[in-house]
């Protein structure tokens, strides 16, 4: 695999192939690496809402202003940051599991909690907003680049009615807002822009050696 050559074959997709679908071996393999995604602390301060049903398809069609992307490709996720920082359903949990999967006690990692809600607990709400929705930017870039690497292709989609998403996948009871949402299928040929020509800044204007 030369990824080098895939992110620059990468674009994101408007047209999808209809003839060739993603195969559940491959999208449970992706999810599996999305849920390796890196965030601070390793808090994790994201849920991903798979969207495969037709029915549900159309919903998010609807709230993503009728794109068509959101429809004809195999699968869709809304990628959502999480809106309850607290102690008790946020930072416990997280602590509960190290003790779980690192053999560790509660006494053991007194410490590490404390620097936590330190770091956190001292942000405004506005402020930890911005922190989580970022943690979800780094989840999604890992998505469209290990999608990527399988040749799988993507569209990321910030244009959409929060409103709408939240009612319709009924977030706002599972304490979630939408941040981003994201398609994944094979392109087709035929799309416009799968043989444009790749724009990006050249690398002397772009990188700053010290």
């Amino acid at each position: 695999m030369d990824i080098l050559k895939n992110l620059k074959e990468r674009y994101a997709v408007k047209l999808f192939n209809k003839e060739k679908i993603v195969s559940e071996a491959d999208k449970e393999k992706l999810i599996e690496i999305w849920l390796l995604s890196p965030s601070s602390f390793w808090l994790q301060p994201w849920r991903f809402v798979i969207v495969e049903s037709l029915e549900y398809k159309k919903k998010l069609r609807k709230a993503a202003f009728w794109q068509p992307q959101t429809q004809n490709s195999t699968f869709a996720i809304i990628l959502c940051r999480i809106d309850d920082y607290s102690e008790k359903n946020f930072i416990n949990p997280y602590i509960d599991d190290l003790v779980k999967k690192r053999w560790k006690t509660h006494e053991e990692l007194a410490d590490y909690k404390q620097v936590m809600l330190d770091y956190l607990f001292k942000m405004t709400k506005q402020e930890l907003d911005a922190w989580a929705k970022a943690q979800v930017y780094i989840a999604l870039w890992n998505m469209i680049t290990s999608a990527t690497t399988m040749w799988l292709d993507t569209c990321p989609m910030e244009w959409f009615n929060p409103e709408l998403l939240e009612k319709h996948f009924s977030l706002k009871e599972k304490w979630l807002v939408p941040c981003v949402l994201l398609t994944v299928w094979y392109r087709d040929e035929k799309d416009f822009y799968a043989k444009e020509e790749k724009v990006r800044y050249d690398k002397d204007d772009m990188i700053l050696r010290l």
